[in-house]
């Protein structure tokens, strides 16, 4: 399938950023660790509140980055001369950065139990956190993949973060704006027990991602390669 193999193209390209998301959580949770053995559990949720936070912005840059990347090294003109529709070459492109963010998130769930079993607390508010983390990731992805198209990694980066602190400033309406609403519950969970996840909320989320990928494909579909320097 062309879409499976442009995929693994694309992760081979990145593969040593994929040890490195793999290792980040696992470096925070030794130095956790190392010094006495049982972490304090407020260390331990404010080390998981940053990597939630960090597997938003990864993906960003990843996403955001990869389209400038193949057209600067004229890979992405030589994919398409090979049969490979531009809609399937986008989707590969998001599901690369989705593929790279649940590498992340797999080695945060696992660093996570390991620190809540250390230090008490419940193992399901670990995996709420690790499913917002991916609900989020995939529209975080989807808008980055859409301002790729015309903007370069920085920028189109830069654009993803103003987009969603603009969502933060109308406010935290379920239906409208799933974001703001998401991200604050996911940073405010404690090791306790998980929030209650607003299902209207995650379909919201859910819904803008294909609508936004949607209209990057239309896009994309219509515009001339050309290199875009960043």
């Amino acid at each position: 399938m062309n879409v499976a193999r442009v995929t693994r193209a694309l992760l081979r390209e990145n593969r040593w950023m994929l040890i490195l998301l793999v290792l980040w959580p696992i470096v925070m949770a030794g130095i956790l660790l190392v010094p006495g053995g049982t972490p304090d559990k407020d260390d331990v949720l404010a080390v998981l509140h940053q990597e939630c936070f960090y597997a938003l912005a990864l993906v960003t840059v990843t996403a955001a980055s990869i389209l400038g990347s193949e057209q600067r090294s004229r890979r992405s003109v030589f994919v398409l001369a090979r049969a490979v529709s531009r809609s399937q070459y986008l989707l590969s492109a998001m599901l690369s950065a989705l593929i790279s963010s649940l590498v992340f998130i797999g080695s945060f769930t696992l660093c996570g139990f390991l620190l809540v079993g250390e230090s008490g607390g419940s193992f399901t508010a670990i995996g709420a956190m690790a499913l917002l983390q991916f609900i989020l990731c995939i529209w975080f992805a989807a808008v980055a993949v859409f301002f790729s198209i015309f903007l370069p990694a920085i920028l189109a980066s830069v654009a993803v973060s103003l987009v969603a602190g603009a969502i933060f400033l109308l406010g935290r309406h379920a239906v409208l704006f799933g974001v703001s609403r998401l991200i604050p519950d996911m940073l405010a969970m404690s090791l306790a027990r998980p929030s209650t996840i607003s299902a209207i909320a995650v379909a919201s989320v859910l819904v803008q991602s294909v609508c936004v990928f949607l209209l990057a494909v239309y896009l994309f579909s219509r515009r001339d390669l050309q290199m875009i320097d960043s």
